[in-house]
């Protein structure tokens, strides 16, 4: 017997239109503006876990 998930995403394939064309790739800006977010994120969490260990 197959999971329910699987039955439904099945069921989506057979009703997708087959002549769908792909999404552009990503921007430049796009890029360069999600490694920015990423890398701050990174310094902040590098920062939080230096200061809890800074407190043992």
């Amino acid at each position: 017997m197959r999971p329910r998930r699987w039955t439904i995403l099945e069921r989506q394939a057979k009703n997708a239109p087959v002549d769908e064309e792909l999404p552009e790739d990503p921007s430049v800006t796009s890029l360069v503006g999600g490694g920015f977010i990423a890398g701050d994120s990174l310094a902040a969490l590098g920062l939080g876990i230096w200061g809890l260990l800074q407190t043992v």
